[in-house]
């Protein structure tokens, strides 16, 4: 017997049109690590939740087929025996947080299990010091950051020791070196051969040498593949292009390498995960030539017209130090300037005050010392609405700035307060629906959307006043490749038009990408503001910032391989110019 079991599975929620998923069947097998990619909409959430009982016995709306673990129907059998059978990490860490310290977060589901108190210390010990939170122990977990709250989560799934578990994005708010961290755990638990795994994730380059098999979900719900990784990507690969789908960065730089060989009648399959990326590609190199222009000059152009014409500041900070009630400094000295028509990302690991920081930016908190100006005035002397008007702001979790009762009315809102005609709120409202492939769902409530579809609502309804400066927390959170993709495509845009754009990310690729500057942030100070090319070339400084280097400059230290003045490409585009 299987032990999981799922038969013709359709689940359709109440209000919806049609079902979130239909008629899927597949058996997994104890030890197994599946991986569930689907573009966004396409139901993995749904998917996950149905494993543990949640759907249908704790949601409305309409199940048919089978889902049964060791035998056990997961529609009719006791919830609070399921779940500890089957432990899952949901996408929003704070839906599963129900303790206000973080130590009693975890050991609340060790007491409703009637665990000796013995045991319990032992469990709640080891689970928060394997994700990195021993020393938050008694930290209040409304003061967490996003990043620390999954990994709160975490330690909460992995305490009681369930012998299934489902990670729902798991390392959506997690920085990178804490993102390598859990893929090392999870790599732990597989080998141990005591856990069955099933994952949705879209950073796949460190988790692809665990997977067997990978379920492929269409975007209508509906099972399109199940079958090993390899066979997976090969057979599928222009569907899954179509549908927006994240693939290994190593798998799409071999993609775009294949194309360009097929000239010189030179055949490469693409790889799959790093190490075979290394390996396939060693066998390309060729030598640089001289006279070829190499990425430094690039890096001096940005700088040069930066110089000519981004002088005037928007915002700066000068000896900025803040703490909240409980009088330890979460951020400590901070100064910088944003010019007008920067690029800037905020990087750090998890609770080094990024969210903090912009939130000092726009005026939601004060700052214990220092100043903020704000086109040359002090942020204390503005009226929050004149604020509001110059800065738009994108918080982390997008349905803390729902108001309204449907997609729609949501974007509306701020245009009918501000007296506009219907006329023209329809107009601006729909163009914004299509532009965020919103508009099937306007009449749907803000909180029924999928996280990805969440996101892209905020960011529509940003958008409506046209400010001078723009700050958005992980703008890609939650998002298919797709959808990222257009994202990153809007921001360049908008900054392409005179518009400074401020982002909070983990995303070292989007950085690498994109943004012209980098703040980093580490334990509260600033260890490093300038150029984003700049910092990517020092590898110890984010190393000891719990920080990564872009995949691509990753490879080419593999490869050994650099430009003439021995600095490391950075983006995929400037790794193709060196291998080829």
């Amino acid at each position: 017997m299987s032990q999981i079991s799922v038969n013709n599975l359709t689940w359709q929620y109440d209000g919806r049109s049609r079902p979130a998923i239909s008629n899927i069947s597949f058996d997994v097998e104890r030890g197994e690590f599946i991986l569930i990619l689907g573009s966004s909409g396409s139901g993995k959430s749904t998917l996950a939740l149905c494993l543990n009982g949640l759907i249908p016995q704790e949601m409305s709306g309409k199940f048919s087929g089978k889902v049964k673990i060791e035998g056990l129907p997961t529609d009719t059998f006791p919830l609070s025996q399921l779940t500890q059978k089957v432990g899952v990490i949901f996408q929003d860490p704070e839906s599963q947080i129900a303790m206000l310290k973080v130590e009693d977060d975890v050991a609340f589901g060790l007491e409703n299990r009637l665990i000796l108190l013995d045991e319990m210390k032992i469990r709640v010990k080891e689970s928060l010091k394997s994700v990195g939170l021993l020393e938050n122990k008694d930290d209040i977990t409304s003061n967490l950051s996003g990043g620390m709250k999954q990994k709160l989560s975490l330690a909460s799934m992995l305490a009681p020791m369930p012998d299934i578990l489902v990670f729902d994005e798991p390392t959506s708010n997690l920085d990178p070196k804490s993102t390598q961290d859990l893929f090392n755990m999870i790599h732990k638990l597989k080998q141990s051969e005591k856990y069955t795994l099933l994952t949705v994730e879209h950073k796949l380059d460190y988790l692809m040498d665990m997977v067997d098999r990978v379920l492929l979900l269409n975007p209508d719900g509906t099972l399109l593949a199940d079958s090993n990784p390899r066979n997976i990507l090969k057979k599928h690969f222009l569907r899954i292009k179509e549908y927006g789908i994240w693939v290994p960065t190593v798998f799409w730089i071999g993609i775009k390498l294949k194309d360009r060989l097929k000239e010189k009648d030179i055949s490469i399959e693409p790889p799959l995960t790093i190490d075979e990326a290394a390996n396939k590609f060693k066998l390309l190199l060729k030598d640089i030539k001289d006279d070829e222009i190499n990425i430094g000059k690039k890096v001096n152009v940005k700088e040069k017209k930066e110089s000519q014409d981004k002088k005037f500041k928007q915002i700066e900070v000068k000896d900025l130090n803040f703490a909240y009630t409980n009088k330890k400094y979460v951020l400590k000295n901070i100064s910088f300037a944003v010019n007008k028509g920067d690029f800037l990302a905020i990087v750090g690991p998890n609770g080094s005050g990024k969210t903090t920081l912009v939130k000092i930016l726009t005026g939601l908190l004060k700052p214990s010392f220092g100043t903020i100006s704000l086109y040359g005035k002090n942020i204390l002397a503005i009226d929050p609405v004149e604020i509001s008007k110059k800065m738009g702001f994108v918080f982390q979790n997008p349905e803390h700035q729902f108001l309204s009762d449907t997609v729609y009315n949501e974007i509306a809102l701020s245009l009918r307060l501000a007296n506009k005609s219907e006329d023209f709120i329809k107009k601006k409202v729909n163009d914004l629906l299509k532009q965020f492939e919103l508009i099937e769902l306007k009449e749907k409530n803000p909180f029924s959307l999928s996280q990805g579809q969440k996101r892209r609502l905020s960011v529509a309804t940003m958008l409506l006043w046209d400010q001078d400066i723009l700050i958005f927390d992980e703008p890609t959170f939650g998002q298919d490749f797709k959808n990222s993709q257009q994202m990153w495509n809007i921001l360049k845009e908008l900054n392409s038009m005179g518009k400074t754009i401020i982002v909070i990310t983990h995303d070292m690729s989007f950085v690498s990408e994109l943004t012209e500057k980098v703040v980093l942030l580490f334990e509260g100070e600033i260890k490093y503001f300038g150029n984003t090319f700049d910092l990517f070339q020092k590898r110890g400084l984010l190393l000891n910032s719990n920080l990564m280097e872009p995949l691509p400059t990753t490879l080419a230290r593999k490869l050994k391989i650099s430009f003439k003045d021995g600095v490391f490409p950075t983006t995929i585009d400037e790794f193709l110019y060196l291998i080829n």
